[in-house]
């Protein structure tokens, strides 16, 4: 079985759907979604190394295209780090010394640099327009991809097996839907999904989507903090919107789950499966009000029905689902009005403190 409506890889980069990192973004706020739709995904060391895994695991030909491995080592100084860093991106001398923070003349700091940050500098230029991960990396990463081929809990997903599909990589376009907070019209938004494995079970008749992560803080810390519940909804809705070429037959699309694994090679890696309500409030949102007990009253009877308790409420815990996030986006781009989020617009640039009423 495979998916009709997937698109090749340059198109999904070049298709201008909104995705999950996006409204990851607008939940900070519509300026931060303007920036991170400008500069796209940053190559931080910890994306570069989840990045390579992916690669290891699902496509070992576009790591051997679009991976540079360093093996020259950095300079002993920050300075001379930062001056060959700005040299191999500029070209240019006279701005890597304004930009490493050097005291020093531009004669004086190529001396030093033939010295301590010549073949630091070559390797750059060699990757340049790759991804670089130096050797330290490629050890972990390739220490990761074992674990989860070898892992008797993980490999299922990575490791085909009989009556077992498993697509890697698969990029999916697909149209989110929402009601307009213009018109109150029930509406579509282009949106698009990469999905690192789509494990297809012939004799389960199940379709479950997978997504793997790497990282140190721990996978429920990092949950909250990039609001995975958005990508847990919108990679199984992508799936769920998909059209399969072989649609005479039943199977059941299951809520995504994510495969973590340690960076630091310290824990074994773990499955954490997104549950339908995990899956409903990353697409419908929530709000929650906790109670509070605000008095606890004794009957002078002691034969009476009940004591007398009063309940009040702190506040309340409030996450946006990816629906509405999908609205609030729609009525930025319609009023082309980025300088506010949308409730703070509504509200006459008031915000609430609410600093004790927020379950985070």
């Amino acid at each position: 079985m495979n998916i009709i409506n997937t698109i090749s890889e340059e198109q999904y980069h070049s298709y201008d759907g909104v995705n999950y990192s996006l409204l990851s973004a607008l939940v900070d706020g519509p300026q931060f979604y303007a920036a991170k739709k400008i500069a796209g995904e940053s190559d931080t060391p910890a994306i570069i190394l989840g990045s390579v895994v992916d690669m290891l695991l699902t496509d070992v030909d576009k790591f051997d295209k679009t991976v540079y491995v360093m093996t020259a080592n950095k300079p002993g100084s920050e300075l001379m780090q930062t001056f060959c860093e700005i040299f191999a991106e500029t070209g240019n001398q006279e701005s890597a010394r304004e930009g490493s923070g050097f005291k020093i003349g531009t004669d004086a700091i190529m001396k030093k640099f033939d010295k301590e940050g010549r073949n630091y500098y070559n390797a750059l230029i060699a990757g340049q327009g790759k991804m670089i991960i130096d050797a330290d990396g490629l050890f972990r990463a390739n220490a990761i991809v074992k674990e989860l081929t070898e892992n008797p809990f993980t490999k299922k997903y990575f490791v085909k097996e009989p009556d077992v599909d498993l697509l890697f990589q698969v990029p999916i376009e697909w149209n989110a839907q929402f009601k307009s907070l213009t018109d109150n019209k029930f509406c579509t938004m282009s949106s698009k999904s990469m999905l690192d494995v789509i494990k297809i079970d012939h004799v389960a008749k199940t379709i479950q989507p997978v997504d793997l992560k790497t990282g140190a803080e721990g996978f429920m810390k990092s949950y909250w903090r990039y609001k995975r519940y958005l990508q847990a909804s919108m990679y199984t809705d992508a799936v769920i919107n998909s059209t399969w070429d072989k649609i005479n037959i039943e199977y059941s699309i299951e809520p995504l789950i994510f495969v973590y694994a340690d960076s630091n090679l310290k824990f074994k890696p773990v499955i954490y499966k997104s549950t339908l309500k995990d899956i409903y409030v990353g697409r419908a949102g929530v709000d929650y009000i906790e109670p509070l007990l605000m008095s606890y009253t004794k009957k002078d009877n002691p034969t009476s029905e009940a004591d007398s308790i009063t309940w009040g409420t702190l506040g309340q815990t409030k996450r946006k689902g990816y629906q509405r996030l999908v609205a609030e986006l729609d009525w930025h781009i319609k009023n082309d009005i980025w300088d506010y989020d949308y409730d703070t617009y509504i509200n006459d640039g008031e915000k609430d403190i609410n600093a004790f009423g927020v379950k985070l």
